[in-house]
């Protein structure tokens, strides 16, 4: 006849161990959610022969930008494409997902051509 194993012995978890896990959980996501892009933590933007034309950049040179990725590096192109040249840096906020902080980001690392007078 099979013989039923012995049960394991449990002990219940310290009262304040789950809601000490779970405050430690949220720091560490708080900490991922509030991290820094590079620019606003101290690294300097390139030196002006280094800065990208986002008139001319293709789109693996749009995506080292600071917070570019492959979406907005094709949003960027999509809209040189649709609506023409940029003349001024404050029109990477007319790109989907650019706002003002990304285009703050963003700017030293832009170059543009003078705007045509």
């Amino acid at each position: 006849m099979p013989t039923t194993p012995e049960p394991i012995p449990t002990r219940p978890l310290p009262p304040l161990l789950a809601p000490g896990l779970a405050l430690v959980a949220l720091a560490l996501l708080a900490g991922l959610w509030t991290a820094r892009p590079a620019t606003r933590a101290g690294i300097e933007p390139r030196p002006l022969e280094h800065r990208l034309d986002v008139n001319a950049a293709p789109q693996h040179e749009l995506e080292l930008l600071p917070g570019v990725g492959p979406g907005i590096a094709w949003r960027i192109i999509d809209h040189r494409a649709r609506v023409g040249q940029f003349h001024h840096v404050g029109q990477l906020e007319d790109v989907p997902l650019i706002g003002p902080v990304r285009r703050r980001d963003i700017e030293p690392w832009v170059d543009l051509p003078p705007a045509p007078r």
